[in-house]
């Protein structure tokens, strides 16, 4: 005889499903970090030419490298580099938050509200901030699903 089948269908079936969401979920992360990896071996293969191309132009201009001492030519090259590579970083962010700021302004209009802005942090939490959150924690301390003596004895509002 069999039994009455499950009224919300195979848990076989959702075992199965739930496994192939959770691998897409390591797959998608083992996929982002081969390409940050590939994405730093092509920048490193970049710098390499650009030195290689930098001493090529250093030989053609008729200037030797030195035998004893730094390489300035190279640590030059090195230098413009490392200085181009935060430029293109600072000019990427800058458009990326002027884009961010007008959809936000598509959206909302020329004044943005105010959850919308990142507010600026301290150092120190204010009185109103430090009551707000006691006053939360007491209240969850107290809710059935984290009723604890212990719990309860320690969050009382400042």
């Amino acid at each position: 005889m069999q039994g009455a089948p499950p009224a919300f269908g195979d848990s076989t079936l959702d075992s199965i499903r739930g496994r192939g969401r959770d691998y897409l979920g390591y797959l998608i992360w083992v996929l982002a970090i081969l390409g940050l990896l590939w994405t730093i071996n092509a920048l490193i293969s970049l710098g390499e030419r650009l030195i290689g191309m930098a001493r090529g132009l250093r030989a053609a201009l008729g200037f030797s490298a030195p035998a004893i001492g730094p390489d300035w030519w190279v640590l030059g090259t090195v230098a413009i580099i490392g200085i181009a590579g935060i430029l293109i970083l600072l000019w990427a962010y800058s458009a990326y938050h002027s884009a961010i700021n007008c959809r936000l302004a598509s959206t909302w209009g020329p004044a943005l509200p105010a959850h919308t802005k990142l507010a600026g942090r301290t150092l120190v939490a204010s009185t109103g901030t430090v009551q707000a959150k006691s006053a939360y924690l007491s209240a969850l301390a107290n809710s059935p699903g984290w009723n604890r003596a212990d719990l309860a004895a320690r969050s009382r509002p400042m």
